[in-house]
């Protein structure tokens, strides 16, 4: 990926800092152990695996 100050729309990017925290979200995945998880379920389910890790 390369930097280019300026969005595929011709608009400038500009960096704001903010001065309220952001509040933290909690997220859950539930499905029926006997069925296991669809291949799209499992690919959520490891991301979240992977960013609580991180």
């Amino acid at each position: 990926m390369v930097y280019r100050p300026w969005s595929l729309e011709g608009r400038r990017i500009e960096h704001i800092d903010l001065s309220d925290p952001i509040p933290t979200m909690d997220v859950g995945l539930a499905w029926d152990a006997g069925r296991g998880l669809t291949p799209t379920a499992q690919a959520f389910h490891d991301a979240l695996i992977e960013m609580m890790a991180g």
